[in-house]
């Protein structure tokens, strides 16, 4: 990426990122004893969602010639979320968790991409772009996790492995 020549070898390169994620949610419930070792518990209710996420990459060829790209971007947003809980009972208050909910929000997104080099005193790239913009999520989560019912309490704790998408919203702009 180096403007000498487009020959010019890399010497280095690096590359860091930072993400803030930050989500919120108010969830209503109703759970069903459909047998002794199944609970199901439907959910939803209101999410929000606050995201950023600053990516930094630089690099240096041959010449010593460097360039600097930054793209940030941000997304604050409300919506709603809703899914289902399923609690399978295995025995000594042990139970396997599974939980898969759907959401939508609607909000604010803005990015931010730059991109400086040596050879040049002015940045070869600036742009902001932002909208508002409708954004999707999805999760699905399963493991295993440890519930107790007490007189005026009951508590629950649990491990799992959970894998969230989000949909319309990381761009890199060019």
């Amino acid at each position: 990426l180096s403007m000498s020549s487009p020959s010019t070898p890399l010497a280095k390169a690096s590359s860091h990122i930072d993400l803030h994620y930050n989500l919120f949610d108010f969830l209503f419930s109703r759970r069903f004893h459909t047998n002794p070792h199944l609970r199901i518990n439907l959910f939803g209710g209101l999410t929000a969602a606050f995201f950023s996420q600053n990516w930094k990459i630089h690099y240096t060829d041959m010449e010593a010639l460097t360039s600097k790209i930054r793209n940030y971007w941000r997304f604050d947003g409300v919506g709603l979320r809703g899914g289902l809980k399923v609690d399978w009972f295995m025995g000594w208050d042990l139970y396997l968790t599974g939980v898969t909910s759907v959401g939508v929000l609607s909000g604010w997104y803005k990015n931010t991409a730059s991109q400086k080099t040596s050879l040049y005193s002015r940045p070869i790239l600036h742009s902001t772009y932002e909208d508002h913009r409708l954004s999707s999520t999805a999760q699905i989560s399963l493991g295993p996790s440890w519930q107790k019912c007490f007189d005026a309490i009951r508590a629950e704790l649990g491990a799992s492995y959970e894998l969230t998408v989000w949909n319309n919203l990381q761009e890199l702009l060019s």
